[in-house]
């Protein structure tokens, strides 16, 4: 099997390289100038020490909107870095009480509520210095947040003691603290700053200073396409697949990650619903385990599945929450730095729109194991069985069904199996706005039986991982 590396892979290689070339010229450099002739004194420049940021706890507490603390229990707090999207996530116990592990205390954060099913609820929400703006980014002095209260798609301090807010601010039209967005598409991506926090949206961890940030928001460019059906949803005129950018890269732990949701239909047009959770990690070391955070009930009855490698048969065990990177769950080579797992979620379970999941890097500390983590919001995708028919006479595959229901952004493939079950052809992409496919005269032989399936996917964010792909049962050719 070939591995090909990621597209960003090859810079990181040659910055790597670059860094122990200049390693070497400092050590060398030290050694020549550590002393003169004789007994003259070094006259070197002693380096400053490098300083460690040291990690802390935050806790904090959250009642609701009349006053009950207690209401709020098993509701889950995020708070994330709005320069990586590092995250701390703490759950809500019966007091209305939170805690959140392993925070940088001079980083800048901000806040959402989940509820318990890991659904988006509210964003932290501040009045601005300006009339009709809103605030969301802050840095905290000590280690206990104000109360906080939720008041329905928003949570608000109820003082600001300790909380610095950062210049970004956002439209408040009506002047009620929600974020209303701005529902158009960026004129100019690349110069345009809608949030007036001196980032140009491109690099602006809320592109469309909708008050969403990007890891938050299904519709990132604010150009009313879903992020996981536009090929450029950070609106900068390049294709996604041809960047390491957007809020499925990062900076810190992981380059990317990938969760990708896949429905077979089956021959009374429900569906058998999979995961395929993928991770590669960074520059930051290699963890002792990724694990998936999330929703109890959607994951509840979860299987992982993989293939055995000698006898092609499938191997299903109860899911512990984990990637792997053994060479033998779909993660390419063992130990080259990519995490995954296939998950087949229970009967009748699939994930719903702005639901979350958090991948935990895990790693050792003095004190004992460390958990940060990335957060990965699902789209809302309203999907459709597919059906495949065939006409002999012209060879023609027809699409029946609508995948992604009036969404036609989409493509579609003709996979043909022989009567064992080997794939032996796979078409030329379709485009979703074309029902139908010629199969050339040379893939099928006379007199073999053949099956065939259609597979149709979302756009490509990340080449190779679209991120939601539909499967029709096999039909016959």
């Amino acid at each position: 099997m070939i591995i090909q590396d990621h597209p960003g892979d090859s810079l990181v290689k040659a910055l790597r390289f670059s860094k122990q070339k200049l390693i070497c010229l400092c050590l060398l450099l030290a050694a020549c100038g550590s002393g003169g002739s004789g007994d003259e004194a070094s006259t070197g420049t002693v380096q400053p020490a490098v300083v460690k940021k040291v990690e802390t706890t935050f806790t904090g507490s959250i009642k609701s909107v009349s006053g009950s603390q207690s209401e709020m229990k098993d509701w889950v707090v995020a708070l994330i870095s709005y320069d990586n999207f590092i995250s701390s996530i703490g759950v809500v116990n019966a007091a209305g009480n939170f805690s959140l592990p392993f925070v940088i205390q001079d980083n800048r954060y901000t806040l959402a509520l989940l509820d318990p099913d890991y659904k988006l609820q509210a964003v932290l929400t501040a009045s601005g210095v300006t009339p009709n703006t809103i605030r969301q980014v802050f840095t905290l002095a000590g280690t206990q947040l104000p109360i906080l209260v939720h008041n329905g798609p928003v949570i608000n301090f109820t003082n600001t003691v300790g909380v610095s807010f950062d210049a970004a601010n956002v439209p408040d039209v009506n002047g009620d603290l929600i974020p209303v967005g701005q529902e158009t598409a960026l004129l100019d991506a690349a110069t345009e700053d809608r949030d007036t926090d001196g980032l140009p949206n491109i690099i602006d961890p809320d592109i469309d200073g909708d008050g969403l940030i990007n890891v938050l928001d299904i519709d990132d460019d604010g150009d009313a396409i879903l992020d996981v059906f536009d090929d450029d949803a950070n609106g900068d005129t390049v294709p996604d697949v041809n960047q390491s950018v957007g809020d499925q890269y990062f900076t810190s732990l992981l380059s990317y990650m990938s969760v990708q949701v896949l429905q077979d239909t089956k021959i009374d047009g429900s569906f058998d619903t999979s995961l395929l959770l993928t991770a590669k990690i960074g520059r930051d070391g290699i963890p002792t385990a990724i694990r998936v955070r999330g929703s109890s009930k959607l994951f509840e009855g979860a299987t992982s599945v993989r293939v055995n490698p000698e006898t092609g048969d499938s191997i299903v065990a109860p899911w512990d929450f984990s990637l792997s990177d053994d060479g033998l769950n779909e993660d390419g080579a063992a130990n080259d730095g990519t995490y995954s797992r296939r998950v087949k979620l229970g009967t009748g379970l699939l994930p719903l729109g702005k639901q979350m999941l958090f991948l935990s890097f895990v790693d050792s500390v003095t004190a004992g194991e460390r958990v940060r983590e990335l957060p990965f919001i699902f789209p809302k995708v309203v999907s459709g069985a597919v059906t495949g028919s065939y006409a002999s006479l012209t060879r023609t595959v027809s699409l029946g069904g609508t995948p992604f229901g009036g969404e036609t952004k989409f493509k579609w493939w003709v996979d043909v199996f022989d009567s064992t079950g080997k794939k032996v052809f796979s078409s030329a992409p379709v485009l979703g706005t074309t029902a139908s496919y010629v199969i050339p005269d040379s893939v099928m032989q006379t007199g073999v039986t053949y099956t065939a399936k259609i597979v149709a996917t979302t756009p490509e964010r990340i080449p190779s991982y679209p991120g939601w792909i539909v499967r029709s049962a096999s039909f016959n050719l």
